[in-house]
């Protein structure tokens, strides 16, 4: 009796695991990204367009995020972003003094990149 409760405890254990693991994953959606719902936001919640940051017009300022256009340059013309965000060896890591940003919003730009980052 004993044997068959452990092991029925861990095959109940192992399929919760499982199944938070893919609700975790469901929560960082990669398809179809797009520029006005998914990465504005994402910069915006990350500090990257306040006014002290990457915004036109600031002393401090190399690459301005807060359009299409200027987050294009830096992110596929220059390919600044990405070396960046991950904190990569070469890159100013960003957001400047502080941690990472969060790994799914790092996915999601390099899957807007890798989508094409088009204007959408």
């Amino acid at each position: 009796m004993q044997k068959s409760f452990s092991l029925l405890f861990l095959v109940a254990l192992f399929a919760f695991a499982i199944s938070q693991t893919a609700c975790k994953d469901d929560a960082c959606s990669t398809e179809n990204m797009s520029f006005k719902n998914n990465i504005q936001p994402l910069l915006k919640s990350n500090g990257c367009t306040d006014a002290t940051c990457h915004v036109a017009g600031t002393t401090t300022n190399l690459y301005p995020l807060s359009t299409y256009v200027e987050f294009k340059k830096a992110a596929v013309t220059d390919g600044k972003v990405v070396g960046a965000i991950k904190h990569q060896a070469g890159f100013s890591a960003m957001p400047k003094g502080k941690g990472k940003i969060d790994d799914c919003d790092i996915s999601q730009i390099e899957a807007w990149i890798s989508q094409g980052a088009k204007d959408n």
